[in-house]
């Protein structure tokens, strides 16, 4: 079995430029993108980076992924986030265009700061396929919105 190609962002997969990017800013440990993607399929990867998705689209997505055997599919719809923790992932597509913003947490530097100010011994973050959580989606948007200030996150 062929091991997958290695990405330090899922980003780094898609065709065109992010139409926003935080990748210019003093940003130490976090990048936020945001895409605007016709219907694609993704191969089998590995990215280095946790990745949290927020979907921002009007329309309903149905995105779906192998792993193994096991085939995943769902709907979502717009402020559904999905979370992906860094690690290896089987092929993974969606059914028509996306309008998504993507935060990327370094994960070493998201488990030192975890570590240092939460006092824990391991720190794990748990991957969910979809989901609602308005707070994780408003974040992404406030974190969006900052990559156009001047001071940014400061």
């Amino acid at each position: 079995m062929p091991v997958p190609a290695t990405y330090t962002y899922t980003s780094e997969l898609y065709e065109g430029p992010a139409l926003t990017s935080s990748a210019a800013l003093d940003w130490p440990g976090v990048r936020i993108e945001r895409y605007q993607l016709a219907p694609a399929a993704l191969p089998a990867h590995c990215h280095e980076h946790h990745l949290l998705l927020v979907h921002q689209g009007p329309q309903p997505v149905v995105a779906s992924r192998r792993t193994g055997s096991r085939v995943e599919a769902d709907q979502f719809r717009h402020g559904d986030v999905g979370l992906y923790p860094g690690g290896e992932y089987g092929p993974f597509n969606w059914d028509s265009p996306v309008d998504i913003i993507q935060v990327h947490l370094d994960a070493q530097a998201l488990e030192n700061r975890a570590r240092r100010d939460l006092d824990v011994r391991a720190f794990v973050l748990r991957e969910r396929f979809r989901c609602e959580d308005g707070l994780l989606a408003q974040l992404a948007q406030q974190l969006l919105a900052a990559t156009g200030r001047a001071n940014g996150l400061g």
